[in-house]
C-alpha cells in the first residue's frame, strides 16, 4: 500500500515562519510559554531576539503584540486556539479587531484533535469567535503545503489574521509546484451528478469489462465513483452477490436486483459524492473480508499516483484496498496524467487497472513494471 506523508500543519506554522524570517526582519513571534507545542520553538532557534515569551498570560500576549504592530512590526501571536481566542477575546476583539491592527494570530491545537488533552482544550468555537469581529480574516488551511502558503499570504495581508492549525500529522494533499494559494478564494469539487454525466459511455464499457471478474458467491466493495455504478447494470447473470458500498447511489442502482446483496456502511452523508463517510464507515469496513474491490479515483499521474478530490473519503479508500483479495482501478482514460487533491495509491496497489482504451506507453509500462494488469474494455482498444 503507498505510503502517504503526514505533515501537522503546526509543523508547517513554524517552518513558514522561519522561512518569512530570513526575509523579513519586520516579522516578530510572541508565543504563551508553548514554544515547543506550537513549533514556533523553530523561530526562536533562529531568531532569538525576534522571538518573546510573554508566558502563560494570552491576554497580555495579545496586548503587547497589537502594541508592536503600531511600531511597524508584523508580530505572529501564538497559542493553542482555546486560549488565543477563548481566553483572549476581549483583547483580540478590542485591542486588534476594534482598531484594526496588523496582528497575527497562530492559534495550534485546534478543534477535536488534541483529544489526550481533554475537554478543556478542545476548541470548536474560535471559528465563530473570531468570524464576529468585523475586518478579521480567518484561514483553516488543509494541509502542509496550504499551511505554508496561509502563513505567507498573512503576512502579506496588512489586518488582523487569525489562522488554525492542528496537532496530529495529517497527508498532504497539495501539489506544492502547481499550488497557488489566495485569501478569499476556495477549491471547488466535481458534484457527483455532474461527474456522472461526464464520459458516460467510457464509464459503461469500463463497468461491463469490470463485471466480468466477478463470481458467484463473491463480496464486492463498490467505491463512490461514478464508474462503479455501471458494475452493478452487469451482474445479473449471477445468482448471489454480496455488495459491501458507502455509496448512496450504489445502493438505489442494486434495489432491482434480487440477485444482490447489499450491505451499506453507516456515516454521515457526504452531498458532493452522495456517499456515507466517518469513523463508523471505517470501523465496519476493517471488519470485512472483501473478495474484490472496485475503486474509483479523479486522477491518475506517473509523479503522484492515483488520487481522489475529496479528502473525507481517503481512510475509507484505504481501509477498502486493505480489506480486499483483489483492488482493481476503474478509471477512464481523460483522469490520466492529472493530479487531484489526495493520493491514496500507486499503480502497483492494484492487481488490475480497468479503462477503455490503450493510455499512452509510459502507463502501460507503469502497470507491467508494477505487476499490475491493464485491461482494456473497448475491443477494439481505440
Amino acid at each position: 500500500m503507498s505510503e502517504v506523508k503526514k505533515i501537522a500543519t503546526r509543523e508547517s506554522y513554524g517552518k513558514a515562519l522561519v522561512e518569512l524570517g530570513g526575509e523579513h526582519s519586520n516579522l516578530v513571534v510572541l508565543d504563551a510559554d508553548l514554544a515547543a507545542a506550537t513549533k514556533t520553538g523553530m523561530f526562536r532557534k533562529a531568531f532569538p531576539d525576534r522571538h518573546f515569551d510573554c508566558g502563560i498570560a494570552e491576554e497580555n500576549m495579545i496586548a503587547v503584540a497589537a502594541g508592536l504592530s503600531t511600531m511597524g512590526l508584523v508580530p505572529f501571536a501564538s497559542s493553542f486556539a482555546m486560549f488565543a481566542a477563548g481566553r483572549a477575546f476581549e483583547q483580540v476583539r478590542n485591542s486588534v479587531g476594534y482598531p484594526h491592527l496588523n496582528v497575527k494570530i497562530g492559534a495550534t491545537h485546534g478543534g477535536i484533535s488534541v483529544g489526550e488533552d481533554g475537554a478543556s482544550h478542545q476548541c470548536c468555537e474560535d471559528f465563530a469567535l473570531m468570524r464576529a469581529i468585523p475586518g478579521m480574516v480567518v484561514l483553516c488551511p488543509a494541509d502542509d503545503v496550504e499551511a505554508r502558503a496561509a502563513v505567507k499570504a498573512a503576512y502579506a495581508y496588512d489586518g488582523p489574521v487569525y489562522l488554525r492549525f492542528g496537532r496530529l500529522a495529517i497527508p498532504v494533499f497539495h501539489d506544492e509546484e502547481n499550488y497557488r494559494f489566495e485569501i478569499g478564494k476556495g477549491e471547488t469539487l466535481t458534484p457527483f451528478d455532474v461527474r456522472n454525466i461526464s464520459n458516460r459511455e467510457a464509464k459503461t464499457a469500463i463497468g461491463k469489462r469490470a463485471a466480468a471478474l466477478v463470481h458467484d458467491n463473491d463480496i464486492v466493495f463498490l467505491d463512490s465513483g461514478t464508474t462503479a455504478l455501471h458494475v452493478l447494470d452487469n451482474l445479473s447473470a449471477l445468482h448471489n452477490v454480496t455488495i459491501v458500498t458507502h455509496s448512496l447511489q450504489a445502493m438505489l442502482a442494486a434495489l432491482p436486483y434480487q440477485n444482490l446483496n447489499v450491505i451499506s456502511l453507516p456515516g454521515q452523508l457526504y452531498r458532493k459524492t452522495s456517499s456515507f463517510t466517518g469513523l463508523d464507515a471505517i470501523r465496519f469496513l476493517k471488519s470485512y473480508n472483501i473478495t474484490i474491490a472496485f475503486m474509483g479515483a479523479s486522477a491518475l499521474s506517473l509523479e503522484h499516483g492515483v488520487s481522489n478530490s475529496s479528502p473525507l473519503e481517503y481512510e475509507i479508500k484505504m481501509a477498502a484496498m486493505q480489506r480486499s483479495a483483489k483492488s482493481v482501478l476503474l478509471i477512464d482514460c481523460e483522469k490520466f496524467g492529472r493530479t487531484a487533491l489526495l493520493t491514496y495509491a500507486q499503480i502497483s496497489d492494484f492487481d488490475a487497472i480497468v479503462t477503455e482504451r490503450v493510455p499512452a506507453p509510459e502507463y502501460a509500462k507503469a502497470c507491467q513494471d508494477g505487476g499490475t494488469e491493464l485491461i482494456i474494455a473497448n475491443e477494439d482498444g481505440e
